[in-house]
């Protein structure tokens, strides 16, 4: 048996360096809040002046900082420390780690390095020795980093088991106090986006592929916007680097997702969403009119809440904080601001309840997937033509769907 973490595991990407931001509530909301993680901007010539003042009130909360470092004017920007441009030299790991330690960042700071890098094949192989380097070189110093922070869509299942990630891993299985960041974002819908390889990896022992509980005959175009090739998942496909972690012996390490939330539904959907109201389906604040055609039955902050207690409940164990992108008016014009005092209310009270509440045991996660079970002939069914097996999944599916969510599908299912 394994312990619930009592605190909230979801926090904030906040930017308190961008001038004209309400930086202040920013930080006072992910105080408030008390998650395991938070990932913070921060102005470090003031002092690190927010980052104080979120552990000051919450201590419990480790601090992400991230910043963009020093490069040249074609250096491009912190995700490709590891390659700088021809002639100008890659920046050296202990040169970084120089760095990092000048800023006299508090001691409890873990340091994020790089940003989406997108290498593959031997620049894969080339970056991830870097970091390797550079996590030697944190150790050795008493510095905490989280490194990589890659798009998980970026993870590929051929490169995994060709071994280019192998060495990360145990580098950082040997220094277990550093981090394995990920961005990992629901196109749209976080529930929806959960499958790496169709199998059942996030969520209390239940798969989230919702052909589980549609009937493709008559629900052809949630089929089309929901049912994805593995290679097309989002939330969830971080499974895969746990998978070859058991494979090569070695634990997995801790991750935080450290950006996270809502993405471009377009990217899901085949542009087969146009813009509503002129915007493009993208972060939080840009999300109200989709969503109001996916659940009417909730306003858009209580739409967003939702997703972000199931998953809180749903991530594995291995992911110990995920932090909503954004507090930030900068990026794409506040396309992905999530300052909402509705929303913020929402999160707080259920933090403060996961907090009051005594420690609970739930049965420790399955270290595999259970193997196939050969399917029975098809039967027929006033649902559809599915196997025994299929409607088992497809009414404990039907139990444990989000509110009001069942009912909408069933409808547009015809089987009402």
């Amino acid at each position: 048996m394994v312990g619930t973490m009592p605190n909230i595991r979801i926090g904030y990407h906040l930017n308190c360096e961008f001038p004209g931001a309400n930086r202040q509530y920013a930080a006072d909301a992910q105080a408030d809040l008390h998650s395991t993680y938070a990932l913070v901007y921060d102005d470090y010539k003031s002092g690190f002046w927010f980052t104080q003042q979120i552990y000051g009130r919450s201590p419990e909360t480790q601090i992400i900082h991230r910043r963009y470092f020093p490069k040249d004017a074609n250096g491009g920007w912190d995700g490709n420390l590891w390659e700088a441009p021809a002639g100008s030299g890659t920046l050296q790991p202990v040169d970084l780690i120089n760095f990092l330690q000048g800023l006299n960042a508090p001691p409890y700071v873990i340091h994020q390095l790089l940003c989406e890098p997108a290498p593959h094949g031997d620049r894969l192989r080339v970056k991830n020795a870097w970091l390797v380097e550079c996590i030697k070189e944190a150790s050795r110093r008493g510095l905490r980093l989280c490194v990589d922070n890659v798009q998980s869509v970026v993870i590929e299942q051929s490169e995994l088991d060709a071994g280019l990630y192998d060495d990360l891993l145990r580098a950082l299985a040997q220094h277990s106090e550093h981090i394995l960041g990920i961005h990992e974002y629901g196109l749209g819908d976080l529930w929806f986006n959960t499958s790496a390889f169709g199998m059942t990896v996030l969520t209390e022992n239940r798969s989230l592929d919702v052909r589980a509980y549609t009937n493709p005959a008559n629900d052809s175009v949630l089929q089309q916007e929901y049912v994805r090739k593995p290679s097309e998942a989002h939330l969830g496909r971080v499974e895969i680097i746990a998978q070859r972690c058991r494979k090569i012996g070695v634990p997995m390490p801790k991750v935080v997702y450290t950006e996270c939330g809502w993405d471009d539904v377009r990217l899901s959907q085949r542009n087969t969403v146009a813009l509503m109201n002129e915007l493009v389906p993208m972060g939080y604040p840009t999300m109200a009119q989709y969503w109001s055609t996916r659940y009417p039955q909730w306003t858009q902050a209580q739409t967003a809440f939702e997703q972000l207690r199931w998953l809180n409940r749903a991530m594995p164990s291995y992911v110990v904080g995920a932090c909503v992108f954004a507090f930030d008016t900068s990026f794409e014009n506040g396309a992905y601001h999530v300052e909402d005092r509705t929303l913020q209310s929402l999160l707080k009270g259920y933090s403060d309840e996961l907090r009051a509440a005594p420690p609970q045991t739930q049965p420790r996660p399955p270290v595999a997937p259970p193997a196939p079970i050969p399917a029975p002939p098809v039967v027929n069914s006033p649902r559809g033509s599915y196997t025994p097996h299929e409607q088992s999944v497809v009414d404990a599916e039907i139990r444990n769907a989000p509110l009001g969510l069942i009912a909408r599908l069933a409808k547009s299912a015809n089987w009402l």
